[in-house]
């Protein structure tokens, strides 16, 4: 079954924006390309028919992952030789957009449809097919940004089994492997698909490349068909390489960096080692057979790795290579972790979970929630919902934690500067701010940057919430609150801003100040039903945001009730170009406050609290 290796190209989900949600799982194994979430509050234990369904939706045939990233989930698959990206409500399961284009899913030992998972950064979604089609999408309708492709472009051959390495985004470039000769890997601008480096002759391997951080430089591994080879992230300079020759070529799952050792395994009896690289000098500390990954990856944890041996679960000691026990019920299965847990996917549709417990094999719970065999793709949890999929259909399962009441929490320290708080550029919060620019709390009051020109943004993001402040601006003053915006941009196009500003910040000979444009106003679209804006005093701010509802209070008296499905018009930024409209807009993202008056008087903001209704 040697085509069965290729599959483990499942590498296949994507890489996360500059601020990602928590609970999201952006990319290929998650918001750290390791197999891991950081969501805490989810059910792991189920009745004996397992997690409710929430939907179930079809696919195309593939053995593509999922991601999910701001209430979309992202796959792939193919139906009738014409290959599928779907975008669908994470929630609902609904139909966002789709993006089809033709494409072979022919296999020839019988694994057919696409390999890769979409990979999602900021309003950008990156994806491969098997036969090397890359294209850079918008993630609100999937209209196609720029597009590659490796035989065309780079002189590349598509592996015996298809393209398999799911893009890796790392700051301005998208990584991903041709195994063309002269460019192996190959790093583009994300923005336009412009080649920055490309570098190597070797073949393809089915992997995904990883980043990593070495004596304070980023690095990008890439597990080829030679073997390790490790690159300087700026140039694509080698840095090191190990050779790992496996049977027809298939290094399938992800290197698994951990500090300046690294993980490898393949199947086909070839097994695992441990690599270190102190110095950029590779050596193995240990090599066996007791770890033959072939179709998932291995998940590190407390000195442990627990992974799929061939058939077998399995969990082994890391600096050893010792075998602390072998599970055999679930077939060439896959796996996630998430808050001390293994969540583990079989080959037939078989769900569980399990304590990832070196000791011991300890399941929590079992379910069959899909049929079919070879469900080789990797499940994910985001936001309390587990996602599995077989060739052709996908679940979404509900495992959300007890609800928790919601209270009111501040937002800011009584004293000193914010903390979970970031300052970024007015025009783009993807930018740092002013040099020296800071936010700080004094007494229980925030005070505006000076430098000036700066946003003050969450580094969490919110989706259904109660905002509270108050706010008093100096004479000439201008801020905002910004809304639900995304972590690149201007907030008050690309999310929201409601805005704060004194109205003598208006020049004499500015004429009279549009209404959309004044305190109470959702900036430049919808202005207040009433102005009560009490110049140089303080003003209270109480904002309701449930979906797409929008209601706003100003020192006790309604100003706002918006339903932002409603707005459907298109607005002009301050530079001319279009912005989308309301409708369009995010429905989860970060919060901020701006300091934009450059001689006016500052901003302050005091008894800021949030309470999370989602």
């Amino acid at each position: 079954m040697k085509v069965a290796t290729c599959l483990l190209g499942l590498n296949l989900v994507l890489n996360s924006s500059l601020f990602s949600l928590a609970d999201d799982w952006p990319q290929w194994l998650g918001p750290k390309r390791t197999g891991k979430s950081d969501e805490k509050n989810w059910q792991s234990k189920w009745p004996d028919e397992g997690p409710k369904q929430l939907w179930k939706a079809s696919v195309g045939t593939g053995y593509s992952s999922m991601s999910v990233s701001n209430g979309r989930l992202f796959t792939m698959g193919n139906v009738k030789e014409v290959d599928h990206v779907y975008c669908l409500d994470a929630v609902t399961g609904k139909e966002l957009w789709k993006h089809s284009y033709p494409c072979s899913s022919s296999d020839p030992n019988g694994f057919p449809g696409t390999r890769c998972t979409p990979t999602v950064d900021g309003n950008k979604v990156y994806t491969l097919s098997r036969m090397g089609h890359l294209f850079c999408l918008n993630f609100d309708n999937g209209e196609v940004i720029w597009s590659r492709e490796f035989v065309k472009d780079f002189g590349a051959k598509v592996p015996t089994w298809g393209f398999s390495g799911s893009p890796l985004v790392e700051g301005k470039m998208v990584l991903v492997e041709t195994g063309a000769e002269g460019a192996s890997l190959i790093a583009l601008d994300k923005e336009t698909g412009a080649i920055l480096w490309k570098a190597g002759n070797e073949g393809p391997g089915y992997s995904s490349p990883v980043a990593y951080t070495y004596k304070d430089k980023r690095y990008v591994l890439m597990f080829s068909g030679f073997g390790l080879v490790a690159r300087e992230m700026a140039n694509g300079k080698e840095a090191w390489r190990f050779p790992w020759k496996t049977s027809y070529d298939v290094n399938a799952a992800t290197p698994l960096v951990v500090g300046d050792r690294v993980f490898i395994s393949s199947a086909y009896n070839k097994g695992c080692a441990v690599v270190q690289f102190t110095d950029n000098k590779p050596s193995a500390l240990w090599q066996g057979k007791n770890m033959r990954n072939h179709v998932s990856t291995s998940i590190f944890h407390g000195g442990h790795l627990y992974g799929f041996d061939e058939t077998d679960l399995r969990c082994l000691d890391f600096e050893t290579g010792m075998e602390k026990w072998s599970e055999k019920k679930f077939g060439k299965g896959s796996l996630i972790f998430a808050d001390g847990k293994l969540i583990i996917f079989s080959d037939k549709g078989l769900l569980a979970t399990a304590e990832a417990n070196p000791k011991k094999y300890t399941e929590i719970s079992s379910a069959q929630v899909l049929g079919g065999k070879n469900t080789w793709s990797s499940p994910i949890l985001a936001n309390g919902r587990l996602y599995a999929r077989s060739l052709e259909n996908l679940v979404a399962l509900d495992v959300q934690g007890e609800t928790k009441t919601a209270v009111f929490e501040p937002l800011f320290p009584e004293e000193g500067e914010p903390r979970g708080w970031k300052v970024r550029d007015w025009s783009d919060v993807k930018r740092q701010g002013p040099e020296k620019a800071k936010w700080v709390v004094k007494s229980g009051v925030l005070h505006g940057s000076e430098p000036r020109g700066t946003w003050l943004v969450s580094e969490q993001q919110y989706g259904d919430f109660q905002l509270e402040f108050e706010f008093k601006l100096g004479q000439r003053g201008n801020s905002g609150c910004g809304l639900r915006f995304p972590g690149h941009g201007d907030p008050a196009f690309d999310g929201i801003e409601l805005q704060m500003v004194d109205p003598r910040y208006y020049p004499p000979d500015f004429g009279e100040v549009p209404a959309n444009e004044l305190t109470g106003s959702l900036y430049r679209v919808v202005a207040p039903s009433v102005q009560v804006f009490k110049p140089m005093e303080w003003n209270k701010y109480e904002v309701t945001m449930k979906g797409p509802l929008v209601k706003v209070k100003l020192n006790g008296q309604q100003v706002l009730d918006v339903n932002l499905n409603n707005h459907t018009s298109t607005v002009k930024r301050h530079t001319e170009e279009i912005a989308v409209s309301l409708k369009d807009r995010p429905r989860k993202g970060h919060i901020g406050f701006q300091e934009l008056s450059r001689d006016g008087g500052h901003v302050e903001i005091r008894h800021a609290k949030i309470k999370v209704l989602d």
